[in-house]
């Protein structure tokens, strides 16, 4: 289905000595320009198709951070789109299009109104450090435009650059492998190009083809637990988890599950009976004791009610009391290690893939959903994995429509073609 699928022409970026980026030269449909801004370890991609592109998009994953994705449902009126802007700094990035919006607006661009052009800007956000310090504002957006606009066309930088900076993955396995912004294109049977753009800060690990991890065994990166102490986050030389370590006892000791965040063994009391384990996604503590060794009666909430929820409402949901405090308050800071624990420490709460996918077929906004729902399935290829609830995995399909979907199948050999080059994309991300 796909012919050519990848970048071509790639070398070193003479502007980046330490090898964090590359540039290549990629075929994209005409008119799809791409621009970066690059601050510290955080960044902006803005993709600027022509006027009158066609989109549409969908969320697959559980914690995304996005702007005017709602206006992608086919249903809605507006069919166009006039950028998408991929931005670090969760849902503070998001800002970045504010800047890219009043650009293009100073431009003449944008959905047509009474009172003048009104700029439509799809914003997708990754979670990087930045947060706690300064992420991407709306001149961080603009300057990325403004490099799309100046860039030369067809030639992208890769890796740890604009989006991309801040990107990790493989934090499921305790490791801090290499993430970034990847891009590749392909042409499907009839002619048509389809390029993807990606930018990879995945809770998952960046897969090959034949499924092993694609992260080197001597560069693990490995993470630091709040104790202080480095995990060696090494992997077999096939990809696979080593075994755990041997403990004190000569045994092995229980490897850890990176569902439940469970990572050391249970404490035992002074007859060697198993305490009770505090479980990981409720924290859960042991009920306090009086002097005569009864359990002291449970505080009450901010109702007064001091009843435990059943199973199953919305006060005994995991999930629930991940994402905010039993008392209604606003959850504080959360420390490293907070939350649900993955081996050698890092949270759940700091992973998302973006996507963008863009054709020079002739689609409709039913069709462009369709194209985007498969770069889901590439997303699914090349990461493991994917869409987790802890990650905001998301993808927008881009259609400029110049050159006619032939045949009774030419829709799904561009959707074919696409799974091809998104799986490529993420996998060129990390350089």
């Amino acid at each position: 289905m796909a012919t050519g699928v990848g970048a071509a022409g790639s070398v070193t970026d003479p502007r980046d000595g330490d090898g964090g980026s590359v540039v290549v030269t990629v075929e994209m449909p005409a008119g799809v320009r791409v621009g970066h801004w690059t601050g510290d370890g955080t960044g902006v991609t803005v993709v600027l198709p022509p006027p009158g592109t066609t989109a549409s998009g969908e969320v697959r994953g559980g914690a995304p951070a996005t702007r005017e994705f709602d206006l992608l449902a086919p249903e809605r009126m507006v069919d166009r789109v006039d950028a998408v802007v991929l931005s670090g700094g969760s849902a503070f990035g998001l800002a970045a299009g504010d800047g890219v919006m009043r650009a293009l607006r100073d431009r003449g661009e944008g959905f047509a109104t009474a009172y003048g052009p009104v700029p439509i800007v799809v914003g997708m956000s990754i979670f990087d450090a930045s947060v706690a310090t300064t992420p991407p504002d709306a001149a961080s957006g603009r300057a990325a435009l403004l490099d799309a606009l100046s860039a030369p066309v067809d030639v992208l930088r890769t890796g740890r650059v604009g989006a991309g900076t801040g990107a990790t993955t493989g934090r499921w396995r305790g490791r801090q492998d290499p993430g970034g912004f990847g891009v590749a294109s392909a042409r499907d049977s009839s002619g048509a190009i389809v390029t993807a753009f990606a930018v990879v800060n995945a809770l998952g690990s960046i897969i090959t083809p034949d499924g092993r991890h694609l992260a080197p065994s001597d560069d693990p990166h490995p993470l630091t637990p709040p104790n202080g102490s480095t995990s060696s986050g090494t992997s077999t030389p096939n990809g696979s988890t080593p075994p755990a370590p041997s403990g004190v006892t000569g045994t092995s000791t229980p490897t850890p599950s990176p569902l439940t965040g469970n990572n050391t063994p249970a404490p035992t009391d002074a007859t060697g009976t198993s305490a009770p384990t505090p479980s990981t996604l409720t924290r859960n503590t042991p009920a306090p004791t009086d002097a005569t060794g009864t359990s002291a009666p449970t505080p009450s909430d901010s109702t007064g009610n001091g009843d435990t929820a059943p199973s199953g409402s919305a006060g005994g949901d995991a999930a629930a009391q991940i994402a905010a405090p039993s008392n209604g308050t606003t959850s504080p800071t959360a420390a490293p290690g907070d939350g649900p624990v993955w081996p050698f420490g890092g949270t759940a709460r700091e992973n998302t893939t973006i996507v963008v996918v863009a054709t020079d077929a002739a689609l409709t906004k039913t069709e462009c959903l369709l194209l985007a729902q498969s770069g889901h399935d590439g997303m699914a290829r090349a990461l493991h994995p994917s869409h987790t609830r802890f990650d905001g995995d998301a993808v927008v399909a881009l259609a400029t429509g110049t050159t006619p979907a032939t045949g009774e199948h030419g829709l799904d050999t561009i959707r074919a073609t696409a799974i091809d080059v998104v799986a490529a994309a993420i996998r060129n991300a990390a350089v």
